[in-house]
């Protein structure tokens, strides 16, 4: 059975993923299976990663949810204590211009390298379906899908690149942990200007115009980073209210699929202490 451009190039970029990490299979299966939890929104920034409650929810060993976690720290994803185990990072606007800068930059060198290739028929059918599914998530206003469909287009640009490295670059900053806080960070008509400039860089890439190409997607970063500038109000608040948003959302999946404990299991303890103390 055949399956679409994007699916398969995001299948391709999942295994260059396990490879990537010279682990074994069932690490790589952790990191991924906490990757979509994050991309679901199942876990809200500070939340605490509980090993036993992932192993039970991905179907895999202590084992293999340790060492992901430690990758996904090294990523900047995760932050481990001593004391208190590994819980999501909460990213500030700095790190997030940051981020928006490099993805700038790795976007750049890929539409110049796919230029020079000269974009095949595949490659332009899965930059034509993914810049449809792009204009019809802004058309709804869906925030959350129009970011991770952006996400899926510069895979795909990097895919068709020839260049595997920058796929791995860019898998390794966790781009759709940071969207979610980009997301809430910006107003949602500014992210449908952004979904209106894509239409105009896979245009000017079918034509091997890389150059158009690069100064559309440079204006629109510009301008975000720009926005972020300006106040640094608007984040803080967008952050704190993602904060808010997925602990409420999130709180019914988790507990549906048991990846968190729910704080009335720990009272009769409490209590039984007080008990034995009294005696």
């Amino acid at each position: 059975m055949k399956k679409g451009p994007t699916l398969s190039i995001s299948e391709a970029l999942q295994e260059r993923r396990i490879s990537a990490l010279g682990s074994s299979e069932d690490v790589g299966r952790a990191v991924q299976g906490i990757e979509r939890l994050l991309r679901e929104r199942h876990f809200a920034p500070g939340d605490r990663l509980v090993e036993s409650d992932l192993a039970k929810a991905l179907d895999l060993g202590r084992g293999p949810i340790r060492e992901a976690l430690r990758i996904l720290a090294g990523d900047g994803v995760v932050e481990l204590s001593a004391n208190r185990g590994a819980r999501i990072r909460i990213i500030d606007k700095t790190t997030l211009m940051e981020i928006m800068q490099v993805i700038t930059s790795l976007f750049c060198l890929g539409a110049d390298l796919l230029a020079a290739r000269r974009p095949s028929e595949r490659a332009i059918h899965a930059l034509q379906a993914i810049t449809q599914e792009i204009k019809s998530a802004a058309k709804r206003g869906d925030a959350h899908v129009l970011n991770l469909r952006f996400i899926e287009y510069h895979q795909i640009v990097f895919h068709f690149s020839g260049n595997k490295y920058l796929s791995q670059m860019f898998q390794r900053l966790h781009i759709a942990h940071y969207q979610g806080h980009v997301e809430l960070a910006l107003e949602g008509r500014v992210l449908k200007e952004i979904a209106q400039a894509y239409d105009a860089i896979t245009a000017a890439l079918e034509a091997g115009d890389a150059t158009t190409a690069k100064a559309i997607l440079c204006k629109q970063m510009a301008q975000i980073i720009a926005y972020m500038e300006s106040s640094s109000e608007p984040i803080d608040r967008a952050v704190d209210s993602l904060v808010q948003k997925m602990t409420s959302e999130s709180a019914l999946i988790k507990l549906s699929l048991g990846t968190v404990r729910p704080a009335q299991r720990r009272r009769p303890k409490k209590r039984v202490r007080a008990t034995s103390a009294a005696s």
